[in-house]
């Protein structure tokens, strides 16, 4: 099976405002350069909180394809197959350092879609974890 998109997905309610830290830019961040400033990337002041840039930003409804309008908008990030293990390994780093997690999460969704040629099978796999009030988590999972 060749694994071909990957997605992560954090669902915080409704809330729709960008969130967390954008960790290049962040001086204590292992990711930090300082070559490049913060405003090269980010220009609007809705992409700031204080003096650091914002990490994540909400997947607008206008993507029906990707959001459904229903569940309120989601909080996308991707990883590739194709990317190499050290761009993987600093996209999760940007999750953590950039706080991707955070008291608001309720739900994290994590979903592939593969592959198989033998076969001629295409498949999307789901796992929803969702934090429940009592510090438990519930997992469920779709194949479609």
């Amino acid at each position: 099976l060749g694994i071909l998109a990957p997605l992560w997905r954090c669902k915080s309610g409704t809330n729709d405002r960008p969130f967390g830290i954008d960790p290049n830019f962040f001086r204590s961040s292992t990711l930090y350069d300082g070559s490049v400033p913060p405003s090269f990337f980010y220009q609007s002041e809705d992409e700031w909180s204080g003096n650091n840039p914002l990490g994540f930003f909400p997947l607008k409804k206008s993507l029906p394809s990707l959001a459904n309008s229903s569940e309120g908008n989601k909080f996308n990030t991707y990883l590739d197959s194709r990317m190499s293990k050290q761009a993987a390994a600093r996209a999760i780093e940007f999750m953590k350092e950039g706080f991707f997690l955070d008291n608001l999460t309720d739900t994290v969704s994590a979903t592939m879609i593969t592959y198989n040629g033998k076969g001629d099978v295409l498949a999307r796999i789901e796992v929803q974890f969702t934090f429940n009030k009592g510090g438990s988590v519930s997992l469920t999972t779709t194949l479609s």
